[in-house]
């Protein structure tokens, strides 16, 4: 069903100006390359325990390695996200600029970015929900969920496309509200079938990730002002200068996440703690 996704808006995009294809795919790789370390490594981990417990049926701990799981993917893709959108544009920038790949094409690819970033918590989270469905031998409903969000996907291209200026920015946002209406109607289905799944637990920890990444984000845009002017004094080369300034807002912004977490007393901290205390 995401492949399908791709081939129908990479079709659309053909009708944008030239480029507007290669801008889509460069930012898309850039989003999926989180979801890949991350969120499918979580998922593949906790499939197992899943399908063990609902072997020998015990229900709640079912639940509660599932909602364990989501709850470390949002810990994990929130920041992601935010870090992206702060270093969109000197991300790409390293990556791509170089060559025939102009400054306007990557602020073209950033804009792509941004809009894909606002939908990377949810695609994260809709690589656990179907191994949910896995383990208890249901591989339709998974199915049906993703055939129905790539049609909404398709529908919001062309209202996007048609009715607003944003371009293969609205394509972008479309893939970002496709992963959402997933994550939703998996997580509705998947309720229905095994009961509550700590939504209150879910929604606390999406609301202190984003409250931490927030302050992740201001100090990243705080900070890159000053840390340019440092490494223009240095007189670096080019490439360098820019592995250099990426890198300084990347470290920067892990700081101040994981302490905006301790802050907030998340829970995912101390469990990151008491993994770590076990490798000791």
């Amino acid at each position: 069903a995401t492949q399908l996704n791709i081939w129908v808006t990479t079709n659309m995009a053909s009708a944008l100006p030239e480029g507007s294809i290669t801008y889509l795919r460069l930012a898309q790789r850039l989003v999926l390359l989180p979801l890949g370390i991350f969120a499918t490594a979580v998922s593949t981990a906790f499939f197992p325990t899943l399908s063990q417990l609902t072997a020998v049926g015990k229900w709640d701990e079912y639940k509660e390695n599932l909602s364990l799981g989501i709850r470390v993917i949002l810990f994990i893709t929130i920041p992601c996200a935010f870090g992206f959108i702060a270093l969109r544009t000197e991300i790409v920038r390293l990556l791509y600029e170089r060559g025939e790949f102009t400054p306007l094409q990557t602020e073209l690819t950033a804009y792509a970015l941004f809009f894909y970033s606002l939908g990377l918590f949810a695609h994260g989270v809709i690589q656990i929900l179907p191994r949910g469905f896995y383990a208890l031998k249901d591989s339709i409903t998974p199915v049906k969920v993703s055939l129905s969000t790539v049609l909404l996907s398709v529908v919001l291209n062309i209202l996007f496309l048609k009715f607003t200026p944003l371009k293969h920015g609205g394509l972008a946002l479309s893939f970002s509200l496709m992963g959402v209406a997933n994550m939703l109607l998996s997580f509705y289905f998947l309720r229905k079938k095994v009961g509550g799944l700590g939504s209150r637990k879910l929604i606390q920890t999406g609301l202190q990730a984003t409250l931490a990444a927030l302050g992740m984000t201001l100090a990243i845009r705080l900070f890159m002002p000053a840390w340019n002017r440092i490494l223009l004094a240095l007189r670096l080369t080019t490439n360098l200068f820019r592995l250099l300034q990426v890198m300084g807002g990347i470290v920067l912004g892990v700081l101040v996440y994981f302490a905006g977490a301790v802050v907030l007393q998340m829970d995912e901290i101390k469990l990151l703690r008491r993994m770590l205390r076990r490798k000791d």
